[in-house]
């Protein structure tokens, strides 16, 4: 009969020294895996529940066995007899045993030596063999084997146990070891590594100090002998401390986190599948917490080790941290599907409360009716890797959606073309099974655990495909594959994209599909920046083109982004009048149609004078904001008019007698100092027309609502500060997708800290130090300030004067000798010095001349007024052979007297 074993915490560490020291000889001399030793324990007589892993780690951890790898498929075996195996290694062991097969251990062997164990209750059985005494000490385990109805397997577990007495004030644990068959209820702690011997610092809470004062003051009270440390052993980030006494053998142990609190309850599927009891030990509170602060402060795993491991801090290896992540991950994704959820409500339920007209009644397939809401969004895509010249080889894309109401991300498309462990597939059918990449089928790709790839796509076109994917997620829910609900279900009317692709028609033409009332309704709106961004790049494009518009005084890049800003002002303006129009002409809807014409002409006229007024025409300026010329030749005319009132000249005189006047304040005051662009009627219309063929009366009404995909760009460049720039590479598995989900739904959220306290809860990390508190309170107060000082005008003014220094600077280098510049260098060229080789003569300096007006030596332009104003009697010009001055004539007029 054999005798039956409960599942106990500790009893690993026995069943190991059993088979260490009870085990048959000729099976002793054998390699076994841990699958086998259970095996052989079963037919011994004893059945335990403890798992080969946790044999394994045991093994690992103590170093009590010999180890050696099986090459051939990555299993662990172990000899329990070092000096007198009878293999070399398991594979020669699994040859030699094919044909006659292996040893096998006696039917109740282990049952009929009548052992009892500390922490495995067994049936009691009458002993049938001796066997002689043996002893083995290591890390602090003393067993011993005798032959008689006592004999017991011992272990000093002094240091190492943790009893259920926990003083509530202190956090210590207490245990009083006299009664060796009591079984503890928390699991040991005994295969963590001890850490007693090294040197180094830990992460430890502030109420380390109290908690071993409070467990002396309550040892003292039973005993008057002290407590010393014993022992110290790492768990991750977190250290425990065995403090134990020599005289009543009482221990205790001082964990350097918070203790353990349970997982809320949630009533959810997603978060009780979070939440499901795993194997093996939980995470710690405290290990858990620096995995939640590493991720939300953008600090990877390799970063994390490195400075741990330069400054000396305890910490866990890559593996466990691996795996501390991956529950936050989790708890990312789950958060992450309410949140979203959330903002679909808010954005519809802001839509009704500013539009409520907005609605399209609509009666599904079951005949159920719906009044679905409809409102402005905005969209953009970008991938996990840098592109250049639209260049696009990544295996990662995300496509984002912003509502324009609440300016929070509403839905989130993520496509992934690599794994992995699809690559490690490859590489073994490639390298193991010398197998042809192109004869590799979707079957031979198939592995066991998660496969990552979730599209067909790849990033230089899933965002077209997202966006018509998102499109029918919006409206149907992807899980019941019906309409949504009212309060969640979402129509756009207004698109915003930056038409980088035509994923706008694609998303448009999918909603009118499934709502058929909605056709025709939804519209494409450009993005204002992307809009004038074409249209400098289209200026830059035909200076490299065209030779002639090439050069000082012509398209320069100074000038180019001084003709994109003033249609962008020309747009705004146009944008606001339009808007009073149709606000103050609700009720006369000709009045307005005829109003908003005129307007409309207006702004065209003012985009058709900008090339001409940057080529000082200035016939067809008409607004006194777009020229400043205009501006001074109003200001010469009232001025003359209010001094001379009953003057009849005309402003055209007016204005010529003033010229001059206008001229000095034109370069004193004006753009580039009055210089101006070299161009003929032909070259003119030759920039014209890149102007024209992006904006003319067709699209200048939506092009003037202004409206920006800027919150999609913003998030981007958010999640770059987890990608580090895009230069940490998250290809293979989940780590960009839940950077992109975290980064999503914390973005523009006044409820960001709440949403990180859910995934820290659901990671079982429940409380908030003080210290985090008032941290997270002074950088959200930092970042509020930081946001009202970009808006203020003085600093606005600074960005755009050093936008257009950065300008000038660009331009002026593009000319210096020693900018960079591809193949410079030729690679023939030794670059050998040569003393002997006289170097180059330098340019003579200039001689230093006196100025002719004056002429004295300074620097710059002269002070004093010229000949011609009569204000100097000195002459500006060198006199011309042959030529008589006024001096020269009355010298001639006295010798003649």
């Amino acid at each position: 009969m054999a005798t039956i074993v409960e599942t106990s915490k500790c009893e690993a560490d026995e069943l190991v020294l059993l088979l260490k020291h009870c085990l048959p000889p000729d099976l002793a001399k054998l390699w076994h895996t841990t699958a086998d030793m259970l095996l052989m324990l079963k037919a011994g007589g004893i059945t335990s529940y403890t798992t080969s892993k946790r044999i394994g780690i045991l093994l690992r951890n103590q170093k009590l066995m010999n180890l050696e790898p099986n090459r051939t498929n990555s299993k662990n075996h172990y000899c329990f007899n070092e000096k007198g195996m009878e293999y070399d290694d398991p594979i020669q062991q699994r040859d030699a045993l094919r044909e006659n097969g292996r040893p096998q251990i006696e039917t109740n062997y282990f049952t009929k030596l009548g052992i009892t164990f500390k922490f495995m209750k067994t049936a009691t059985v009458q002993p049938t063999a001796n066997v002689t005494t043996s002893t083995a000490t290591n890390n602090n385990i003393t067993t011993s084997i005798a032959t008689n109805n006592t004999n017991s397997v011992k272990k000093n577990n002094n240091m190492n146990s943790v009893s259920e007495n926990n003083n509530k004030t202190t956090g210590a644990t207490t245990n009083n070891n006299k009664n060796n068959n009591s079984t503890p209820k928390k699991r040991s702690t005994s295969s963590t590594p001890s850490i007693a011997t090294e040197t180094g610092y830990m992460i430890a809470h502030l109420g380390i100090v109290e908690e071993v004062q409070a467990a002396n003051v309550e040892h003292r009270k039973t005993c008057k002998s002290i407590l010393l440390v014993h022992d110290k052993r790492r768990f991750g980030f977190e250290v425990f401390t065995d403090l134990g006494c020599k005289f009543c053998k009482k221990t205790y142990t001082i964990r350097s986190g918070p203790k353990p609190t349970e997982a809320p309850k949630t009533n959810t599927p997603q978060q009780q599948q979070q939440q499901k009891k795993k194997r093996g030990r939980k995470a710690s509170p405290l290990n858990m917490t620096m995995t939640n602060g590493m991720h939300a402060s953008a600090i990877t795993i390799a970063q994390m080790q490195g400075l741990c491991g330069e400054v000396g801090i305890v910490s866990p290896s890559e593996t466990g941290q691996h795996n501390m992540m991956r529950m936050r991950k989790d708890a990312i994704k789950v958060v992450a599907e309410e949140v979203l959820k959330e903002n679909r409500k808010e954005h519809v339920r802001m839509c009704k409360e500013t539009n409520p007209e907005n609605t399209i009644k609509h009666k599904d397939k079951d005949g159920k009716e719906h009044n679905i809401c409809y409102g402005p969004v905005s969209a953009d895509g970008a991938g996990e890797k840098r592109a250049y010249n639209h260049i696009i080889n990544g295996s990662q894309h995300c496509t984002v959606v912003f509502s324009l109401v609440t300016s929070k991300v509403i839905a989130v498309k993520h496509d992934q073309i690599s794994c992995a462990k699809c690559a490690q597939r490859v590489t073994h059918l490639v390298t193991v099974d010398k197998k042809r990449a192109e004869d590799i089928t979707e079957e031979d790709l198939k592995h066991d655990g998660q496969c990552y790839i979730n599209s067909k796509h790849g990033p230089a076109v899933a965002e077209e495909y997202a966006l018509e994917s998102i499109a029918e997620y919006l409206l149907i829910d992807p899980v019941t594959k019906k309409l949504r609900p009212d309060d969640e279900a979402i129509l756009v009317d207004w698109f915003v994209a930056d038409g980088d692709t035509k994923g706008a028609i694609r998303f448009i033409k999918k909603q009118a599909s499934i709502i058929h009332e909605f056709d025709g309704v939804a519209i494409y709106m450009p993005d204002i920046g992307h809009f004038i961004k074409c249209i400098s790049n289209g200026l830059f494009k035909l200076s490299s083109q065209h030779s002639e518009l090439r050069g000082v005084s012509l398209l320069e890049a100074s000038r180019i982004k001084s003709i994109c800003a003033d249609i962008t002002g020309i747009l705004k303006d146009y944008g606001k009048e339009r808007k009073q129009i149709q606000e103050g002409n609700k009720d006369d809807a000709v009045a307005m149609k005829q109003k908003l014409k005129v307007c409309r002409d207006g702004a065209i006229s003012r985009i058709n004078a900008i090339v001409p007024h940057h080529c000082n025409d200035h016939s067809k300026c008409c607004s006194v904001k777009d020229c400043y010329v205009i501006k001074r030749r109003r200001h010469y005319i009232i001025l003359h008019k209010s001094m001379n009132p009953t003057c009849e000249r005309s402003e055209e005189d007016i204005v010529k007698r003033h010229a001059a006047d206008i001229s000095k304040d034109h370069a004193a005051n004006g753009r580039f100092k009055g210089k101006h662009m070299s161009m003929g009627a032909r070259s003119q219309g030759k920039v014209m027309e890149v102007i024209t063929k992006r904006l003319d009366v067709k699209n200048i009404d939506r092009v003037s609502e202004g409206n920006s995909s800027n919150r999609c760009e913003n998030m981007f460049s958010v999640l770059a500060k987890f990608t580090h720039g895009k230069r940490n590479y998250q290809g293979r598995t989940d780590s960009w997708e839940c950077n992109i989900l975290y980064v999503a739904i914390t973005i523009n959220h006044d409820d960001a800290r709440e949403i990180e306290n859910k995934i820290r809860a659901l990671t079982g990390v429940e409380e908030s130090p003080s210290l985090r508190e008032k941290a997270t309170a002074t950088a959200a107060g930092r970042k509020k300030y930081q946001q009202q000082h970009k808006k203020e005008d003085h600093v606005k003014h600074r960005r755009s004067v050093s936008k257009i220094a950065s300008t000038q600077r660009a331009v002026k280098n593009t000319t210096a000798p020693a900018r960079h510049k591809p193949n410079k260098l030729s690679p023939k060229d030794e670059c050998k010095s040569d003393s002997k080789k006289k170097p180059a003569k330098s340019a003579p300096k200039k001689k230093r001349k006196k100025c002719s007006n004056c002429q004295t030596f300074h620097e710059g332009d002269c002070a004093e007024a010229t000949n011609g104003d009569g204000a100097s009697a000195k002459k500006n010009k060198k006199q011309k052979k042959g030529e008589f001055t006024g001096d020269d004539l009355a010298l001639f007029l006295l010798s003649k007297k």
